[in-house]
């Protein structure tokens, strides 16, 4: 299979220093796709926070995290968030 035809599913839990190691670890492999997405299950009551959702959609998304780390990233952004109870 050719590499551009891998993709990597990262689920986002409210631990997003964990998706973002994660992250890290990928980017070592060349030519793969990472895609997120924030753990959501509303039968349970999990729904995504701000946190996961900008890691998700502006982070990931946006391609941002080829570049720079997920702390660099916050920093640029001037991002703070709340830490919930993990």
């Amino acid at each position: 299979m050719r590499p551009y035809r891998i993709f990597v599913y990262i689920l986002v839990t409210k631990n997003v220093q964990d998706a973002a190691e994660r992250v890290e670890a990928l980017k070592g492999y060349k030519a793969i796709n990472l895609y997120a997405q924030a753990e959501r299950n509303e039968r349970i009551g999990i729904i995504p926070n701000s946190e996961q959702l900008e890691f998700q959609q502006r982070y990931v998304y946006g391609g941002c995290y080829r570049k720079e780390t997920w702390e660099e990233y916050c920093q640029r952004r001037k991002l703070v968030f709340q830490q919930e109870g993990l």
